[in-house]
């Protein structure tokens, strides 16, 4: 059936089946020959992440790309499993549903039905603490008896610091030559703190260094890689796409080098031949 037709039954429910989303038309593509292509998605958003155990709904905010989360007193956050949705095809690493350590800030990355484009966002759980207080009469002590109670909740802020943008320092090198891959680090908080970033490689963990943001503030950190093997590498600072570097035996630059050193030895060499002649027929 030709695209034109194809499109024409999933709007009015005739031939394909009803029950057809008709928002899933904007996503189709024809070419001449008839052929309906999908073209995937480039949306990275986290639609709702929740808690299920203990049932808490978080803020998640899709321009800073951040999520928030506020939980019981009393809460072991060293094991809490998220429930996460995102936009349509896309990825999220650390899973959905896997328990993560949420004392600080976790990362999670979300990638998107292109299988290209990424996102990071920070997540942070806050705890809310609590304390009793005895309302009753005062015994011989001074202090106050058992009796009904009054529950004082604070909020304890922790550090929201993350990685905001991160770049290599070049895209090609020759085998050994340092690369420098430059951090901007961003704490959104309104109180000081530190916080572990790793840098990664190919997906492997790299090295990592630890560093102090003021609240509010911002700061840079520096990683040095070095690679001998010939080849692509691909450049993370906790989760967010750095860039890649190519190692290479001989850069363009350094064949271009070469290239124009030997012409000149070339030359050179040719010039003393004609004034050897010269000199010979003169005499």
């Amino acid at each position: 059936m030709p695209a034109a037709d194809i499109k024409s039954a999933i709007m009015t429910g005739h031939g394909v089946g009803t029950g057809v989303i008709h928002a899933a038309i904007d996503a189709l593509t024809s070419t001449d020959s008839g052929i309906i292509t999908v073209t995937p998605s480039t949306a990275t958003d986290i639609l709702t992440f929740n808690f299920l155990t203990p049932a808490v709904t978080g803020t998640v905010n899709n321009v800073l790309h951040t999520v928030a989360l506020t939980v019981p007193a009393g809460t072991n956050v060293t094991n809490l499993a998220p429930t996460i949705t995102l936009s349509a095809g896309a990825t999220v690493s650390p899973l959905s549903g896997a328990g993560q350590n949420f004392t600080s800030p976790v990362t999670y990355t979300v990638t998107a039905a292109d299988g290209t484009t990424r996102q990071a966002y920070i997540v942070t759980v806050t705890i809310e603490a609590s304390a009793l207080i005895g309302t009753g009469a005062p015994t011989s002590h001074g202090s106050s008896a058992a009796g009904t109670t009054a529950t004082i909740t604070t909020t304890v802020t922790v550090p929201n610091i993350y990685t905001h943008t991160a770049s290599v320092s070049a895209r090609t090198v020759a085998p050994g030559t340092p690369i420098t891959v430059t951090a901007d680090i961003i704490n959104k908080s309104t109180v000081n703190g530190s916080k572990k970033i790793t840098l990664y490689v190919n997906g492997q963990e790299e090295t990592a260094q630890g560093i102090t943001v003021n609240s509010g503030g911002s700061s840079q950190l520096t990683f040095y890689v070095t690679r001998s093997e010939p080849g692509d590498y691909s450049v993370y600072v906790d989760g967010v796409p750095a860039g890649s570097f190519k190692v290479e035996m001989f850069r363009e630059s350094d064949l271009i080098l070469i290239f124009s050193v030997t012409m000149l030895a070339m030359a050179f060499v040719v010039g003393l031949i004609m004034i050897w002649r010269k000199r010979q027929e003169y005499y």
